[in-house]
């Protein structure tokens, strides 16, 4: 996926569990940092890739997901929510990358998990993103009200003008 779609669902994410916002949009994008060091982008286009030099390598794996859901599922209040929802973020950037024609890898480099629902970069990326963001909005709207959607600070600040 294109790194903004990584940062519209780390945000949206973390907006449907009520976790801060930043630190999810931050980590949604943190597991492409492997692009610098890939095969791809350097001269050594001979060597064999693995997990250790290509994108969607090591920071893509999938035993990072038992991981990453421990302090999402432990931690709910406190200085540490966070980390709670940089781990959010992080997660909501491997789950968008199974979608993807390439997914992420689970035991080697090219044993994926893929729904190939989609290639990076097209149409049915943006597509996808936008069905997900309107659902999520929408049942958050459904079960929560429009106060969820617009925060109660907002109105309150609003009106005093």
């Amino acid at each position: 996926m294109r790194r903004d779609s990584h940062i519209v669902l780390g945000i949206i994410s973390a907006y449907a569990v009520h976790f801060p916002v930043l630190p999810a949009m931050v980590f949604a994008v943190l597991p492409d940092i492997d692009v610098k060091w890939s095969l791809q982008n350097t001269k050594k286009k001979k060597a064999k890739a693995s997990l250790w030099n290509s994108h969607r390598g090591i920071t893509h794996h999938a035993f990072l997901i038992p991981i990453l859901l421990i302090p999402i599922l432990l931690i709910n209040k406190g200085p540490l929510l966070f980390v709670a929802s940089a781990c959010l973020g992080y997660l909501s950037h491997l789950l968008a990358d199974i979608l993807t024609k390439s997914g992420i890898p689970y035991w080697k480099h090219k044993d994926r998990i893929a729904i190939q629902l989609f290639a990076t970069g097209t149409f049915a990326e943006t597509l996808t993103v936008g069905i997900i963001s309107l659902t999520v909005i929408g049942l958050l709207y459904h079960f929560y009200g429009f106060t969820y959607i617009i925060p109660r600070d907002f109105w309150f600040l609003w009106h005093r003008i």
